[in-house]
């Protein structure tokens, strides 16, 4: 077995550890971002490993979109349970399989041998209990007068037990079919039974999720009450412990079934007949599946779960391992040593509803569609893997494949890979194409493009042998983007950044570790987010600010140049600014209006030949300074108050704010006739507030919105009544 490291156990976290300006690299390690590609003719461990698969052969393919149950008798004949209509199918060890045996109902649910070799067929729903003599004939054996039949099994006197619902009773019926109720339960269903050598019964249950100890006397004891709803499954092991599968979210309001999803085979039609329960077709159970051991002294462990299987059977194989069927993808699990388990087969058919050990090997059971197959005691001779789509975000130059291997004699390992730039690779990706291998290394032949996939083929001459490998990684070069400024504003005149304090410094990279199991793990990219920034006053300056990025996390630099109104030629303002912001003092620039580019370039990342940058031009802005005018200024005495009047006018830009002050005094705001300065002249008419006989000296100073100011004053006489 590969062995892997807490280091690799770490990096098989990280589907995906991108570095700017450098290779990245597509890690997959873990069996949770590995098992969302397709096995074919191969097995996953839960560590991460790939190897052959044992050899799955098609015995027969069923005219049954369903198959529930399968049995061997003692000869070796297998049956088949399906519907519908409802169906028992007859493998023999040699010759053609045939239909044993149809009846009327839609479901054969349930399928038991006695120690004479005779078949019993359970039917659904309002179903009865046929036996079947060999010859194929038919009688009804019993009729327990219930909705559902879910199970039977023999006890060594070959008295039969029958679970049933909707009323959770199980029914011991003696071999001359004769029946009564052997056991009564507040549950909805029983939905599974099996017994042992001292003819102890054990049940599941739904809606409660119950595994029931059952004593020959009728005698119960719960032995465990599961936190799912339903238990599909029950098994002995050699040791008298008991495996439990159970499935589903319990729900609020016990006996109600949960809703019935049904999947056809392509291009059949399944009939969807009323009234009949969950498990009795597919159902898209919320909450997924657990499977538990019970020893003989009653301690439960949970040695499984998934939260997207449906447990539907469980078998040991020729080895003693414990096997799980499961829907809605048909996987077949193998429980390993230490907590370990392995996808050992991936169905073509949706669900493994039936698995029942035969000499050394395992059948199973499958619907959707209906087919038996034969899971031999050897590895299959060839068998692939192909990974999921992997999304590089931008086209990429693809490298090497390098991974760990074991590689025994007469055993073999390929990969193939392509690429595309549509998530779907049926829409005109590349072909795939094998990978020049040397070692544990192969080079990828795939074109450049943002969507990949790889495929490993594992081959063995020897039934016997297989090689195995894991912890792939795979290397990409994204493709160069440029820049993206996406805006560009003038910030208000008269003001400079403030230095050092509100640099854009670097963000680091983090990593949010998902739970352990989760499908896959997402690097966090920097913090994208326009910062704010603080501005002090300084009379002169003009500033612009931007927001910029880089798809590829490069480093940026920018650069500034000037164009007034009217010219042709860019004037360079500054470079190799690595702010989002610059503010200059405009002193030297003459009055007038301009627009700024900026140049954002990634070449402190890139080497020089593939430097990429982008610009963008802010909006027209005006440099002015040069202060307004005071035109006609006059105060006149007015009784007990001063009137001043004047006008106010700039060449340049809008008057923001008027003020005046008599002898020395507290400035005071002066508003524009029209009451708004919105306008480069304005005219002002002030009434003062009363003041004194005798001179009087009236100062007034305007600004514009570049804080250019003016200052005048006028001298009045209010006794005299005059001004100068």
């Amino acid at each position: 077995m590969i062995k892997i490291t807490p280091l690799l156990l770490l990096a098989a976290l990280v589907t995906v550890f991108a570095q700017a300006e450098s290779t990245r690299f597509l890690d997959q390690s873990s069996y949770a971002s590995l098992a969302k590609g397709k096995l074919e003719g191969l097995s996953l461990s839960s560590d991460g490993t790939f190897r052959l698969g044992p050899r799955f052969d098609l015995v027969k393919e069923t005219d049954s979109a369903y198959l529930w149950a399968v049995v061997e008798d003692s000869k070796k004949n297998l049956y088949l349970g399906g519907g519908s209509p409802g169906r028992v199918y007859k493998i023999p060890p040699t010759g053609e399989p045939t239909v044993f045996f149809e009846t009327q109902e839609i479901e054969i649910h349930a399928l038991a041998v006695d120690r004479q070799g005779r078949l019993y067929a359970a039917s659904a729903p309002d179903g009865k209990i046929y036996r079947l003599a060999p010859d194929g004939t038919s009688s009804v054996f019993y009729d327990p007068q219930t909705k559902y039949i879910w199970d039977l099994v023999f006890d060594s006197k070959d008295n039969l037990y029958v679970a049933t619902g909707d009323k959770g009773q199980i029914f011991r019926v003696t071999p001359n079919g004769e029946g009564k109720v052997f056991f009564s339960s507040e549950e909805t269903h029983i939905r599974s039974l099996i017994v042992d050598q001292h003819d102890t019964l054990f049940a599941g249950t739904d809606a409660s999720g119950m595994i029931l100890r059952i004593q020959p006397d009728g005698t119960s004891f719960v032995l465990y009450e599961s936190p799912k709803k339903e238990v599909t499954a029950l098994l002995l092991g050699p040791e008298g412990e008991l495996y439990a599968a159970a499935v589903g979210d319990k729900v609020v309001a016990p006996g109600q079934p949960a809703p019935v999803v049904v999947q056809p085979a392509p291009g059949q039609v399944v009939p969807q007949p009323p009234r009949i329960p969950p498990s009795m077709f597919t159902v898209n159970l919320a909450g997924g599946s657990e499977v538990y051991r019970i020893t003989p002294d009653g301690s439960t462990q949970k040695i499984w779960a998934s939260r997207n299987d449906i447990v539907y059977s469980l078998a040991l194989n020729g080895a003693g391992r414990l096997l799980v069927g499961t829907g809605n993808d048909g996987k077949i699990y193998q429980m390993e040593p230490g907590g370990l388990y392995t996808a050992l087969v991936d169905s073509p058919s949706s669900q493994v509803t039936a698995l029942v050990a035969s000499g050394g090997e395992v059948v199973a059971a499958t619907s959707n569609v209906g087919r038996l197959y034969r899971m031999r005691a050897e590895f299959a001779s060839q068998g692939s893997f192909t990974s999921d789509v992997f999304d590089a975000g931008r086209a990429s130059l693809w490298g090497r494949l390098n991974w760990k291997q074991e590689l025994p004699a007469d055993t073999k390992i390929r990969f193939e890979t392509r690429s595309g730039n549509s998530s779907n690779p049926l829409l005109n990706w590349s072909a795939w194409k094998e990978a020049a291998m040397a070692g544990t290394e192969a080079v990828s032949a795939s074109p450049r493009g943002r969507f990949f996939q790889w495929k490993a083929v594992l081959a063995s001459s020897r039934k016997d042998q297989t090689a195995q490998f894991g912890s792939l990684r795979a290397a990409y070069l994204p493709n160069n983007v440029p820049p993206v400024i996406d805006d560009v504003q003038p910030t208000p005149p008269g003001y400079r950044f403030q230095q050092n304090s509100f640099a854009m410094q670097p963000q680091p990279k983090t990593l949010t570790l998902q739970p352990l199991g989760s499908a896959s793990v997402n690097p966090v990219q920097p913090v994208r987010m326009p910062q704010s920034v603080t501005m002090t006053a300084d009379k002169g300056f003009v500033g612009m600010r931007w927001w910029a990025y880089d798809d590829n996390d490069d480093t940026l630099t920018y650069s500034l140049s000037i164009r007034g109104e009217g010219e042709k030629d860019w004037k360079l303002l500054k470079e190799g600014i690595p702010d989002l912001f610059y503010a200059w003092n405009s002193g030297n620039w003459p009055d007038g209006t301009y627009v700024v580019k900026v140049v954002a370039s990634d070449s402190p990342s890139n080497p020089p030949n593939e430097a990429l940058s982008a610009s963008r031009e802010s909006p027209p802005f005006e440099i002015d300074n040069t202060p307004p005018e005071i035109r006609d200024l006059k105060t006149t005495p007015d009784g007990k108050h001063l009137q001043i009047t004047f006008r106010a006018a700039d060449r340049m830009s809008t008057i923001q704010s008027a003020e005046y002050s008599i002898d020395g005094g507290e400035w005071k705001n002066a508003l524009p006739t029209g009451r708004v300065s919105d306008s480069r002249e304005l005219q002002y008419q002030i009434q003062t507030a009363e003041v004194s006989a005798g001179e009087h000296t009236v100062v007034v100073r305007v600004s514009d919105r570049f804080q250019n100011e003016v200052v005048a004053k006028t001298v009045v006489n209010a006794a005299q009544s005059s001004a100068r």
